[in-house]
């Protein structure tokens, strides 16, 4: 599915997305994935994982999280307990939750936390 509002603008051959992924806290503070409608953004300490941690993270599942598009809304599902919401409720692993721009979210035990920014 496509969404009118989810583009990607090229500009001087450097891509620009609308919606990203930005890690603002823990080991991989400062990296950053576009949200786009082409699959999901995927966290964890597996091989493949847009946002991957080392493997001497036992808090952190080989498939922790996923960010996707489904319908129009972007959804946040959590593969394994351990995915807090800011607002400081928690997921239940395989059920998504739908995410905004601005909502963030942390994983495991320690400072590792995300955020959706456009």
């Amino acid at each position: 599915m496509r969404i009118p509002w989810l583009r990607r603008k090229e500009r001087a051959d450097v891509p620009e997305y609308d919606l990203w992924l930005v890690c603002t806290g823990g080991a991989l503070r400062g990296s950053a994935c576009p949200i786009t409608d082409q699959g999901p953004v995927t966290i964890g300490r597996g091989q493949g994982n847009a946002f991957r941690y080392p493997p001497d993270r036992p808090d952190i599942g080989r498939s922790h999280a996923r960010i996707y598009w489904d319908q129009g809304r972007l959804l946040l599902m959590g593969l394994v307990p351990g995915v807090r919401m800011d607002d400081g409720g928690r997921l239940d692993p395989l059920r998504p939750r739908e995410i905004r721009p601005g909502e963030g979210f942390g994983l495991g035990d320690g400072p590792d936390r995300f955020e959706i920014r456009n």
